[in-house]
Protein backbone atom coordinates (compact mmCIF):
# COMPACT_ATOMS: atom_id res chain seq x y z
CA UNK A 1 0.00 0.00 0.00
CA UNK A 2 1.90 3.17 -0.62
CA UNK A 3 1.19 6.18 1.11
CA UNK A 4 -1.43 8.29 -0.29
CA UNK A 5 -3.59 5.29 0.30
CA UNK A 6 -3.17 5.26 3.95
CA UNK A 7 -3.52 8.72 3.96
CA UNK A 8 -6.80 8.61 2.86
CA UNK A 9 -7.30 5.82 5.91
CA UNK A 10 -5.98 8.04 8.44
CA UNK A 11 -8.51 10.60 9.81
CA UNK A 12 -6.40 13.44 10.80
CA UNK A 13 -4.45 13.59 7.22
CA UNK A 14 -4.98 15.53 4.72
CA UNK A 15 -3.04 15.54 1.12
CA UNK A 16 -2.82 17.65 -1.79
CA UNK A 17 -1.22 18.08 -4.98
CA UNK A 18 -2.35 21.61 -5.49
CA UNK A 19 0.89 23.74 -4.61
CA UNK A 20 -1.27 27.13 -3.79
CA UNK A 21 -3.47 25.11 -1.01
CA UNK A 22 -0.28 23.80 0.18
CA UNK A 23 1.14 26.81 0.79
CA UNK A 24 -1.94 28.24 2.00
CA UNK A 25 -2.02 25.81 4.53
CA UNK A 26 1.47 26.30 5.30
CA UNK A 27 1.56 30.01 5.82
CA UNK A 28 -1.87 29.19 8.14
CA UNK A 29 0.43 27.24 10.51
CA UNK A 30 -0.55 23.71 9.60
CA UNK A 31 2.40 20.96 10.32
CA UNK A 32 3.49 19.55 6.90
CA UNK A 33 4.19 15.98 8.02
CA UNK A 34 5.46 14.31 4.20
CA UNK A 35 5.54 14.62 0.72
CA UNK A 36 5.10 11.76 -1.70
CA UNK A 37 5.84 11.76 -5.55
CA UNK A 38 4.06 9.53 -7.00
CA UNK A 39 4.87 9.76 -10.96
CA UNK A 40 4.82 13.54 -11.81
CA UNK A 41 2.60 14.16 -9.06
CA UNK A 42 3.95 15.27 -5.16
CA UNK A 43 1.42 15.30 -2.79
CA UNK A 44 1.80 17.73 0.45
CA UNK A 45 0.17 15.75 3.49
CA UNK A 46 -0.64 18.27 6.46
CA UNK A 47 -1.74 17.18 10.11
CA UNK A 48 -5.08 18.57 10.57
CA UNK A 49 -7.56 17.15 8.24
CA UNK A 50 -10.80 18.69 10.00
CA UNK A 51 -9.55 22.60 10.86
CA UNK A 52 -8.33 22.12 7.13
CA UNK A 53 -11.30 21.07 5.68
CA UNK A 54 -13.23 23.72 7.64
CA UNK A 55 -10.50 26.38 6.38
CA UNK A 56 -10.51 25.22 2.46
CA UNK A 57 -13.76 26.97 1.56
CA UNK A 58 -12.50 30.18 2.50
CA UNK A 59 -9.53 29.72 0.62
CA UNK A 60 -11.87 29.15 -2.55
CA UNK A 61 -13.99 31.91 -1.98
CA UNK A 62 -10.99 34.76 -0.80
CA UNK A 63 -12.71 34.76 2.96
CA UNK A 64 -10.04 33.33 4.65
CA UNK A 65 -7.11 35.63 5.29
CA UNK A 66 -3.47 34.68 5.25
CA UNK A 67 -0.68 37.22 6.36
CA UNK A 68 1.07 38.18 3.18
CA UNK A 69 4.79 37.90 4.90
CA UNK A 70 3.35 34.17 5.75
CA UNK A 71 2.03 33.32 2.55
CA UNK A 72 5.23 34.57 0.59
CA UNK A 73 7.34 32.41 2.84
CA UNK A 74 5.12 29.53 2.91
CA UNK A 75 5.33 29.74 -1.10
CA UNK A 76 9.06 30.01 -1.47
CA UNK A 77 9.58 27.17 1.28
CA UNK A 78 7.01 24.99 -1.08
CA UNK A 79 8.72 25.57 -4.21
CA UNK A 80 12.13 24.87 -2.93
CA UNK A 81 10.94 21.41 -1.36
CA UNK A 82 9.55 21.09 -5.34
CA UNK A 83 12.94 21.32 -6.76
CA UNK A 84 14.98 19.00 -4.53
CA UNK A 85 12.34 16.06 -4.62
Amino acid sequence: MDLIEEIKRDSNQYSTKDYYIASFLKAKGFKLVATNKKGKDVYFIFEGKEKIENILPGFYNGTEKVIAIDLTTAIRNIKSMLHNI
